[in-house]
Parts: structure tokens; C-alpha cells; sequence
């Protein structure tokens, strides 16, 4: 039994998605969140895809404006009310955000970090 940390119970392994195994085929490396909740936040994107259609080409990402590839960016929650659209933004962002706990007070505390930390001027390094 393990826990998913979208939802928060505990389902057995086969309840959890394999997204690859080992070449011997022996180890199996699951998804994170399990099926019900990997169908809802996949339903959730596609409704959200629909009410806010991807951007042309070439437009910049919403967080750092690089002009790459753009991903939705949308609050996860398992109430489909809940769950709403933030824009559209890279794959370094978003994979970023996501890293970072996905909530204002994660990028807060990496912020009050990089400003607690040495500056590369003051140790001459720019």
C-alpha cells in the first residue's frame, strides 16, 4: 500500500500507473498520483484546453517570456470547481512551479533563499 499525494489515500501498487520499466523487465516505476486521480486531473486539463485555446506560435511564455513550447499551467485540485486555468507557460517553468510545491509560499521561500545567499558579485565571480 502507498499513499497518493494528490489525494491523499492509500491504494495498492497496481492502482498506480507504471510509466516504464527496467530493460529486464523486472522493475516496474509507477506514477506518483494513482489512476482516479491521474483521470480527473486529465479530464480537468481537457476542459480547461477547450475554454482557453492554445496561443499561436510564437507567443512568449506568461512567467518568464521565452518563446518556446507552452504547456497549461492550472491550479490541481480534485474538485473540477475548484481547478482553474493560470495561462500558459514552458516546460522549465511549469516543471518549476511544480518543483517549488506548486503554491505562492514554495516560490516564496526559494526567493527569500537565492536572497540569503552569497552574491556572485561580492565574491567576484560576474
Amino acid at each position: 500500500m502507498r499513499a497518493c499525494p494528490f489525494c491523499g489515500g492509500y491504494q495498492e501498487d497496481y492502482e498506480f500507473a507504471v510509466f516504464r520499466s527496467s530493460k529486464d523487465g523486472m522493475k516496474f516505476y509507477r506514477a506518483k498520483d494513482c489512476r482516479t486521480c491521474l483521470n480527473i486531473n486529465k479530464a480537468i486539463r481537457k476542459r480547461l484546453i477547450q475554454e482557453h485555446p492554445l496561443p499561436p506560435p510564437g507567443t512568449p511564455c506568461e512567467c518568464c517570456g521565452k518563446v518556446d513550447k507552452l504547456f497549461i499551467d492550472h491550479f490541481h485540485s480534485l474538485d473540477s470547481e475548484k481547478a482553474y486555468f493560470r495561462g500558459y507557460i514552458c516546460r522549465s517553468c511549469n516543471s518549476g512551479i511544480g518543483m517549488l510545491g506548486d503554491s505562492r509560499e514554495g516560490l516564496e521561500r526559494a526567493v527569500a533563499y537565492l536572497k540569503n545567499g552569497r552574491d556572485i558579485q561580492s565574491i567576484g565571480c560576474a
